[in-house]
């Protein structure tokens, strides 16, 4: 007798209420597990992002609790005064000649498989501008192989008057040829055998633009 169901004739690991998704506690519908599993994931991070802010926000009360007007206004101040510092510094660079400091470039000749795909890659390209905005020592950020889809997606975030930032139609070996040619153009790729050991202020580094959810190795190299 099935010590599930209590039908005499099979044993509980061929039971077909056991081995039924109702009976199956955890069991995902058959081909959503994957899709559920990010959704839940990215709830979680939705949730944590919203509890650091809530975490910010609350430090930050208490902190200004505790000063008088005159230190909140001084507060204010160096705040300020720090903004309109890391503005100059981009300012200064954005001045300087292409053949000077340190380049990065976005490689946006892959290919995308889906729309989504082609958005998340443009907001990762936003990210990356944000980043760049926020560093010490903002380099100089270079966009190739701008042209179809891709321009097209850049185009409605404005990315043509990011500053400190260069959009080329052409491909990294034509806008950068003299530095290929040199030896100071390094393609970054998780696939290296190399490990990079060094910045060359000089250099120009590229990565792929990839939107890689699938983890598809190779692609860069």
């Amino acid at each position: 007798t099935c010590s599930c169901c209590g039908q005499p004739g099979h044993l509980r690991y061929a039971c077909p209420e056991a081995l039924s998704p109702a009976a199956s506690p955890g069991a995902s519908p058959a081909g959503g597990g994957l899709e559920q599993q990010r959704r839940e994931q990215k709830e979680k991070d939705r949730l944590a992002r919203q509890a650091r802010q809530q975490q910010r926000a609350e430090e930050r009360r208490q902190m200004f609790a505790q000063m008088t007007k005159g230190e909140r206004e001084k507060w204010f101040e160096a705040r300020e005064a720090g903004r309109r510092e890391q503005e100059a510094r981009v300012q200064a660079r954005e001045g300087e000649p292409r053949a000077h400091g340190l380049r990065v470039v976005i490689d946006c000749a892959y290919s995308f498989d889906a729309p989504r795909e082609l958005r998340s890659f443009v907001q990762q390209c936003a990210l990356a501008y944000a980043a760049m905005r926020r560093a010490p020592e903002p380099c100089i950020l270079h966009f190739c192989s701008v042209e179809g889809p891709v321009k097209a997606q850049l185009d409605k975030v404005d990315a043509a008057n990011w500053k400190g930032v260069r959009l080329h139609a052409g491909g990294v070996a034509d806008v950068f040829r003299a530095e290929v040619q040199a030896g100071r153009c390094v393609y970054l790729s998780p696939d290296a055998e190399a490990a990079l050991g060094e910045l060359d202020a000089g250099g120009v580094y590229v990565i792929g633009g990839i939107v890689d959810r699938t983890v598809r190795g190779g692609q860069s190299l």
